[in-house]
């Protein structure tokens, strides 16, 4: 019975160093390096940052093409609309042909550059689009052969751990060999006092035996423990860094959803609410200054005559609802449609620009040329009602020297002119 209970306890030891050798016996296949985990954790970074300066620089890019794009528009409005321009609105001279080409190979020379500019940064949108899924996909690649390094290091950590173990147990196991050869020859004197106990024995060997296999299981449990613990940590540190790539890329997608969203208000709804804005406003003005226009008009020429302005604010002239082409007037009808539309425009310009430095000050050159008497007379009415600081005339007229506080007389000889002092 003694001989029995020796075999046991060292056949326990070498069962569990045989299975712990038969764990670690592949412990030198398996491939594990610091250096290179931090080689590839300063790659991934790399690509990250890679990735993150061309995303900046793809959102760059769509910024300048919708900006073209815009540009380009204006420039096909512009061509059209000099192309299809016969006089000027402003003083109704035909436009020559020559400089209306300029104005149009110039801007089609404009409208060219920033087109190819455009194609360029369209194709350089779709570069960036494939390096991103490329940059993507190798970062994807190189986290997944670092979490496989980060479990290579883990399974060499437990296989350390179970070769420690191991050694522990073979320095047990010749402990307990050296104990059982001095508990033989202390058996050997005992086993006839023993006899009458072996009843006592064999209950003791059941419970040793029960010992052991608990002692086995403990042990068993501690490694299961130890290693479920490191996986614990793995997995979390695992877990927290996918959290932070998935809220990154939330934000991203956020950001690139806000732009898509401004992009389509921009080319869908801004450009036609400042078109209908800018129309509104040029109505109103249009009639702001028509009125003017007409009302001014309406005091220089008689009742026969009356004037407004058409969308261009080019001046239309009736008579009892005929329209009268420019030429057909009087010398003095031609002055006072001129000297009303300035009248007028320098109103409209005054109460659009309230900040303007020459508001109080008016400049008139000829005003009166081909008046009559009776217009000569309503001058002074006219300028009663502008309410300006400060007025200048320049006039041949005789009789506007009435109309004024300061007059000073100029006088050319010989191609000098000079102030003549009185």
């Amino acid at each position: 019975m003694p001989i029995r209970k020796t075999q046991l306890t060292t056949y326990n030891f070498d069962k569990e160093i045989s299975s712990i050798k038969e764990q670690i016996k592949n412990k030198e296949q398996i491939k594990y390096k610091e250096e290179e985990v931090e080689i590839f954790k300063t790659r991934v970074r790399s690509q990250e940052q890679i990735q993150k300066d061309m995303n900046d620089q793809y959102i760059v890019t769509v910024t300048n093409i919708q900006n073209n794009e815009s540009r380009l528009k204006e420039l096909k409005i512009l061509i059209e609309k000099i192309s299809g321009l016969e006089k000027c609105p402003t003083c109704l001279q035909c436009v020559a042909e020559e400089y209306k080409q300029n104005i149009v190979v110039k801007a089609r020379d404009e409208y060219n550059k920033i087109e190819n500019e455009t194609q360029k940064l369209k194709k350089d949108k779709q570069e960036l689009t494939i390096k991103l899924e490329q940059t993507k996909r190798q970062i994807d690649t190189l986290k997944n052969s670092l979490s496989e390094m980060q479990i290579m290091k883990i399974r060499l950590e437990n296989l350390n751990e179970k070769e420690k173990r191991m050694q522990i147990l073979e320095k047990q196991k010749l402990t307990i060999l050296g104990d059982i050869e001095l508990i033989k020859s202390h058996m050997q004197e005992l086993e006839k006092t023993m006899k009458e106990y072996e009843a006592y024995e064999r209950s003791f060997q059941l419970k040793n035996r029960d010992f052991l296999d608990i002692q086995t299981k403990e042990r068993q449990v501690l490694i299961k423990k130890a290693e479920t613990n490191r996986g614990i940590e793995f997995l979390t540190t695992q877990i927290k860094e996918i959290e932070a790539e998935i809220k990154r890329i939330e934000e991203l997608t956020l950001k690139l959803n806000y732009f898509k969203e401004l992009e389509f208000w921009l080319n869908g709804k801004f450009i036609e609410l400042v078109l209908y804005t800018e129309k509104n406003v040029m109505l109103k003005l249009r009639e702001e200054f028509s009125e003017l226009f007409s009302n001014w008009f309406s005091i220089l020429v008689p009742d026969t005559l009356s004037v407004k302005l058409d969308e261009s604010f080019s001046p239309i002239i009736q008579q009892q609802d005929y329209e009268l082409d420019y030429s057909y007037l009087s010398g003095g009808e031609r002055t006072a449609v001129a000297l009303a539309y300035r009248l007028a425009l320098n109103q409209v310009i005054n109460s659009i620009l309230s900040t303007i430095k020459t508001r109080d000050l008016v400049i008139l050159d000829e005003p009166t040329d081909g008046f009559s008497e009776a217009q000569l007379d309503k001058i002074r009415d006219i300028l009663m009602q502008l309410k300006v600081k400060q007025l200048i005339i320049v006039s041949h007229e005789q009789k506007v020297e009435g109309f004024v506080d300061n007059i000073i007389r100029f006088k050319k000889t010989e191609g000098v002119t000079q102030i003549v002092k009185e």
